[in-house]
């Protein structure tokens, strides 16, 4: 009998339930060790300020275009003439009655308020409420790209502990095409789309307080404040205007804009490691033989899956 008869083959290939499974697991060692680099990186968090400030501004922009009509409007029926007796006059108590008299009274009481004077007072009160509303916005801008570098540097392990058990707990849908595919952050992307929601209700318990206290809360605050007080002087002095120059209430959970902001940059960081880790994987992971056969191109036998239960 020839020694070979007893000689070791070489190791089984995988099958496709097998590949699925040890990808799965690199998808979960790439994901746990993109994390942890990206969350670390914080001063690289740049939270941009959602569209609604845009729309403070427009706020802003459309109280003073009803300043400027409304002053016109008085000066056109009122003329030099008394505002307060010729409001009293037209339309029988009706809008532009009204309008006139409330101009009258919104300046200091005189003997006489000519139109001229009470349409600028109106205009000035509205003009005044636009800047308040500019100044608050002014405000929001450079503390809202600093809100998410300062909670994830405050609550760092934090998130990093939430982001591992998330991740630990995902299985990635077509595992082998994800990790022997062409696009290099193909695994990041994947989980963003699966992620960003479920981590932002967790996530924010543990940033709430943070949030609270940043200066970008304080601000927007504000702006909100400005804009509520811009609408009750609307509804109030020129209610038929409104549809046309109404302010437009402010919708935005500002949290969860926040949180979901924050993980979407840290998913953008993990991408681009990604891609890096891809290149070089020898020696980043606690499963070597797996994680660096997976992310190459040679084929996937059972002595992969050897260190599938390593830490």
């Amino acid at each position: 009998m020839g020694c070979g008869a007893s000689a070791k083959g070489p190791p089984r290939a995988l099958d496709d339930a097998e590949k699925q499974r040890v990808c799965n697991i690199a998808c979960k060692e790439m994901e746990t060790i993109t994390a942890k680099y990206a969350i670390s990186q914080f001063d690289k968090i740049i939270v941009v300020p959602p569209e609604e400030v845009n729309q403070f501004r427009d706020n802003a922009k459309r109280c003073r275009a009803a300043g400027e009509e409304m002053k016109a409007k008085i000066n056109e029926v009122a003329g030099d003439g008394n505002a307060a007796a010729v409001g009293e006059k037209v339309a029988s108590g009706g809008f532009m009655g009204n309008m006139i008299g409330m101009a009258a009274s919104a300046v200091d009481k005189v003997a006489e308020v000519t139109g001229d004077a009470a349409g600028k007072a109106l205009n000035l009160a509205l003009s005044t409420a636009a800047d308040g509303m500019d100044a608050a916005v002014d405000a929001i801008e450079k503390p809202f790209t600093e809100v998410g570098r300062d909670i994830v540097k405050a609550k760092e392990k934090e998130i990093v502990d939430i982001f591992v058990k998330y991740i630990n707990g995902f299985d990635f849908p077509n595992a082998f095409s994800l990790v022997r595919g062409k696009q290099t952050d193909a695994i990041s992307t994947t989980m963003t789309v699966a992620m960003v929601q479920p981590l932002a209700k967790e996530l924010l318990p543990i940033v709430q307080a943070e949030i609270d206290k940043h200066a970008v809360t304080k601000a927007w605050d504000l702006a909100i404040e400005k804009t509520n007080e811009m609408i009750k002087m609307m509804q109030e002095k020129v209610p038929d205007l409104m549809d046309k120059y109404g302010p437009k209430p402010i919708k935005l959970d500002i949290n969860i804009h926040i949180v979901t902001k924050v993980i979407e940059q840290i998913a953008v960081l993990m991408g681009t490691k990604e891609t890096e880790v891809r290149r070089d994987p020898a020696g980043k992971s606690s499963k070597p033989k797996l994680f660096e056969a997976c992310f190459s191109n040679i084929e996937l036998t059972v002595e992969h899956l050897e260190d599938e239960h390593s830490k």
